[in-house]
């Protein structure tokens, strides 16, 4: 009992070392796990004060905009948001071409 008492003790200190350390630890990984959702393609839009939503039609264009952007715009895909002749042209012909 008492040798697994300092085997757990001596993980604990491996995962927590003592001093400030363990503080380092922490907010590495409060910076990887806050990089998580944004790597994902979804596009936080916030409004601010300024913009009123409150008509429908206001709120109706802000609603397709981000739907917009969380779409992926920039991949190569049959995206809902695009034109049927240009996603035929584009995806389905398979013409790739990139503006330089």
């Amino acid at each position: 009992m008492r040798q697994q008492h300092t085997l757990l003790k001596g993980w604990l200190y491996h995962v927590f070392p003592t001093g400030g350390n363990w503080l380092r630890y922490l907010l590495v990984a409060r910076w990887l796990l806050g990089i998580h959702p944004t790597a994902q393609g979804q596009v936080p839009v916030r409004l601010t004060a300024r913009v009123d939503t409150t008509q429908a039609t206001t709120k109706a264009i802000y609603q397709l905009l981000v739907q917009y952007l969380n779409s992926r715009p920039d991949s190569l895909y049959a995206n809902p948001y695009w034109q049927a002749a240009e996603a035929d042209v584009q995806v389905r012909q398979r013409q790739e071409r990139v503006d330089l």
